[in-house]
């Protein structure tokens, strides 16, 4: 039995009976418009909510507008972890192994306190240098077998002089170097196993920390601490004009003199030795004798005296200088 969309379309036989057409154009536009008709329901009562909308993730730069720096693709090492980088590169929990330069290593390690690392292991070696027409200044001690750099003017033209180490002891010193126009001398005391301080081999550097130790108007084992201002500078002492002095902005004061300037690591870069005051007072320009320089010259100053192990690296021979 035809069905009743065919029934209305269909034409009349000459007995009465409808008889099958094919469809028309009508038909075909009624059953189209029933078919998107259900489209459209079963879209909405089975479809994605509304306002859902997927998306593809962008694959370029120019889709995202953002600048995507390049990497290197990740290294798989033995273990099987992954890591950035090339294989010869450190996992980011494991350190590279660096071998030390015994010149270069820092006698102290970084602190928050460099000042106070630096005072606390150079103090013990800075003494007080007393001469017998009462001068008064301050020394170091270089070498452990009791050898003590200070200046010249401190020990005038005495042999001996009194030495007073951070404990109190005194002892009597041998001026084994006196060297006036460099402003050098080095004193001798009878004791071994002196703790000292060590010599920087480094050269200095304008705007590094510089830290000053010594008896400023006799007020022992005081520290003071500045920046290296200025290198090379020619400052007259005396008739004699030291030149290549390290300038500074530490404050020295008159009993510093022979006290050591000493760098963040502990080192000692300089004797100090004179000030420029017009109100003869510290006014932040001092200056001191490069270290290096100290060795050289006081090698220079004798040729039968032995003056200590450290002048050694200076190119002194052990037997003798």
């Amino acid at each position: 039995m035809p069905s009743p969309l065919r029934r209305m379309f269909a034409k009349r036989s000459d007995a009465g009976e409808p008889e099958p057409s094919s469809f028309s154009k009508l038909e075909w536009a009624l059953l189209g418009a029933v078919l998107v008709a259900t489209v459209l329901a079963v879209w909405v009562f089975f479809g994605r909510e509304p306002g859902s909308v997927t998306a593809e993730s962008p694959t370029t730069t120019e889709a995202t507008n953002e600048f995507v720096p390049s990497s290197p693709d990740p290294v798989e090492d033995q273990a099987g972890e992954q890591r950035s980088g090339s294989a010869d590169e450190p996992a980011p929990d494991e350190q590279p192994i660096v071998e030390e330069d015994p010149q270069t290593t820092p006698t102290l390690p970084a602190s928050d306190e460099p000042i106070a690392e630096v005072a606390e292991a150079v103090l013990p070696a800075v003494v007080q240098i007393e001469a017998p027409r009462g001068g008064l200044g301050s020394g170091f001690i270089y070498d452990p077998d009791g050898f003590i750099f200070t200046n010249a003017h401190v020990v005038g033209n005495s042999s001996s002089v009194t030495v007073v180490l951070q404990d109190g002891t005194r002892l009597r010193g041998q001026v084994v170097v006196n060297q006036p126009s460099a402003d050098v001398a080095v004193v001798k005391v009878e004791a071994t196993g002196l703790t000292a301080v060590p010599l920087s081999e480094d050269e200095p550097r304008v705007g590094q920390l510089a830290i000053a130790m010594g008896s400023p108007f006799g007020l022992d084992q005081t520290v003071t601490a500045g920046i290296v201002s200025a290198l090379d500078r020619d400052i007259p002492i005396g008739g004699d004009i030291l030149k290549n002095a390290i300038q500074t902005d530490a404050a020295i004061n008159s009993g510093n003199s022979g006290g050591p300037l000493v760098n963040r690591k502990g080192e000692v870069i300089g004797i100090n030795t004179a000030i420029f005051t017009p109100s003869g007072g510290s006014d932040g320009v001092g200056f001191a004798i490069p270290i290096q320089e100290a060795l050289e010259m006081a090698a220079a100053a004798t040729t039968d005296t032995d003056v200590g192990g450290s002048l050694e690296g200076a190119g002194v021979g052990s037997g003798g200088i």
